[in-house]
């Protein structure tokens, strides 16, 4: 979780600290996770185009194209350029995510995410990555990257494994999904943040 800095009062707050009162956004770290979070986009957007010509059909139990609302909780270790140390909870997360498949046997999709992260403050973000899916029982692993570019930015790698549940319209899924960000200008003293958490999202699939 992400906490805010003290803020200065008066006059004597230093004119180099953040609106928080902690420390500046270093440009060259911002254009890190700035860059970090475009990564992503261009990783989901370059397998699309890669997958185009040999396009996968749909079959009744696993369509191309699915869509998730999902929240997230959890405990998190690090958090902000003062103090470090696992607290619980952590961090909240939302995230709207939508995955399209691109190979079948095992099923294999790429997936783009928008999120927000609160609990103290709030960061907007995206990310985007792999989900495999190795049987038709609704087991799935994933493997991506994810970057909250303001008002704060960092970035940083995101592996998860769950399950999916069928109802009539829609899926239940849960899952457990851990990040380690070392990029950005929120990154704790000891250089790498983490989160481990478990993320609910109920989901739709078309196609």
């Amino acid at each position: 979780m992400r906490h805010p800095g003290t803020h200065g009062q008066g006059l004597g707050r230093d004119p180099a600290s953040g609106p928080d009162g902690g420390p500046a956004v270093a440009p060259r770290e911002r254009r890190a996770g700035l860059g970090l979070a475009g990564l992503a986009v261009a990783l989901a957007a370059g397998l699309l185009m890669l997958a185009a010509p040999r396009r996968v059909e749909a079959s009744p139990t696993l369509p191309l194209l699915g869509v998730e609302a999902r929240v997230g909780w959890g405990f998190s270790f690090g958090g902000s350029t003062s103090r470090a140390g696992i607290r619980l909870p952590g961090t909240l997360n939302i995230s709207v995510l939508g995955d399209y498949a691109i190979a079948d046997h095992p099923r294999v999709s790429i997936y783009a995410m928008a999120m927000y992260e609160g609990i103290g403050r709030g960061g907007f973000g995206l990310g985007g990555g792999l989900r495999l899916r190795p049987m038709d029982n609704g087991l799935r692993v994933s493997l991506g990257v994810l970057g909250v570019v303001t008002p704060y930015a960092h970035g940083g790698v995101e592996a998860g494994v769950g399950q999916c549940f069928h109802l009539k319209m829609l899926q239940l899924c849960l899952d457990v999904v851990g990040d380690a960000y070392f990029v950005g200008d929120d990154i704790s003293k000891a250089g790498v943040d983490a989160q481990l958490g478990l993320v609910a999202a109920a989901r739709f699939e078309a196609m």
